[in-house]
């Protein structure tokens, strides 16, 4: 598992083998819906994708939504 901040990659974990399908939510910042474990911050600009991206596709993702094409977030 890779993760990317800002097209950049920031950290990497071990997990060998497929993501098998599942009847469970798609939670995105902590482990299960109603879970008191989660992520505090902001999450962003996630997408989901029916395959693993190369670094250079990410890149290339990121740089096409880079912050200064968009306009100034709002945030609540």
């Amino acid at each position: 598992m890779r993760l990317f901040v800002d097209g950049s990659e920031a950290a990497t974990l071990d997990r060998p083998g497929r993501v098998n399908p599942s009847h469970f939510d798609l939670v995105i910042g902590g482990f299960a819906t109603g879970s008191p474990a989660h992520f505090t911050g902001l999450v962003d600009e996630v997408r989901v994708f029916a395959r693993a991206l190369s670094a250079d596709e990410i890149r290339l993702c990121w740089q096409a939504s880079a912050p200064s094409a968009l306009p100034p977030a709002t945030h609540r």
